[in-house]
């Protein structure tokens, strides 16, 4: 038996050995296998171009809140240009229908008739309406060589002497220099109307004497209310007059009450009673002496 099993393990032997090679080799064949198309897929994935989308995300916090600043800037300024170009139109607008209000006014300069007396045509006629006045000065008119505003519904103020043309021929009944001076130093009547305020600045002055006293009374309010504590109200005088009042029906309520409980008698209910009196009667009297004061009184709410 012993000799059967050598003779086997002799003759198997190389076929044994020769298995274990083979596998041995298969095995490392296949690792070297794999770890070489692993090498080549990283090889392949390493070089592989970067998308944009990868290369944004890498973009760093600094960069993407600077492009979102200057996004938000350009729409801001795109916004201001827009309400200015608003702004600009509706003034234009507005200059172009208070243009239109007084298209129809003609002007007056260098088409008034040539006044009497000899006057020189080159005179220019100014006329100024005066608004809100009285009915009998409704207008003035002032000529430039004369000087002096003429009204055109009162009666016109005595002028001095009007000046001439330039002519070798003396104008027939001129005045003279002497009547010229003592009319010109004679005083003269003033205006109807003159001196007096318009109505519509007595108005004004009125509505305007009125909000300054409105104003004056809204911060006196403010600063009454701001002495009041939190959680307190001012009491008013007829208030503290009624509150005296009641106080002193129920004082008198009480004093009789308690005149009537008998003194020889000392039970527990007389004492309780007599107690419960007293307290009151100390209460009311606390509570006069506070309403009583002069000055501002505020009471919890």
């Amino acid at each position: 038996m012993v000799l059967f099993l050598r003779l086997s393990v002799n003759l198997f032997s190389p076929l044994l050995s020769a298995h274990c090679l083979y596998w041995a080799g298969r095995t490392c064949f296949c690792n070297y296998s794999h770890f070489f198309v692993l090498n080549q897929q990283t090889i392949k994935r390493n070089n592989r171009p970067k998308p944009a989308k990868q290369a944004f995300s890498r973009m760093s916090n600094a960069a993407r809140q600077n492009r979102q600043l200057l996004r938000e800037q350009q729409q801001l300024n795109a916004e201001r240009r827009s309400q200015d170009s608003a702004g600009m139109a509706k003034r234009s607008q507005e200059v172009k229908k208070t243009q239109a209000q007084y298209d129809h006014v003609q002007p007056r300069v260098g088409k008034g008739a040539a006044p009497a007396g000899g006057a020189s045509n080159d005179d220019v006629e100014i006329k100024v309406y005066v608004r809100e006045c009285e009915d009998s000065s409704e207008f003035f008119r002032f000529m430039e060589n004369e000087g002096q505003p003429t009204s055109g519904a009162a009666p016109a103020r005595p002028a001095a002497s009007k000046r001439t043309p330039s002519t070798k021929k003396s104008v027939k009944g001129a005045p003279r220099s002497g009547s010229t001076k003592r009319a010109a130093a004679e005083p003269t009547a003033p205006a109807e109307g003159r001196g007096k305020v318009p109505k519509y600045l007595q108005k004004r002055m009125a509505e305007m004497e009125a909000e300054k006293q409105a104003i004056e009374d809204e911060k006196q309010r403010k600063k009454e209310l701001a002495k009041i504590p939190p959680g307190h109200r001012a009491v008013s005088e007829e208030e503290k007059a009624d509150t005296l009042e009641r106080l002193a029906a129920r004082r008198a309520e009480l004093e009789a009450e308690l005149g009537k409980i008998p003194l020889r008698f000392d039970t527990v209910s007389i004492r309780n009673k007599r107690q419960a009196i007293e307290d009151e009667l100390q209460q009311i009297e606390s509570t006069r002496v506070k309403y009583n004061t002069k000055g501002a009184l505020y009471v919890p709410i």
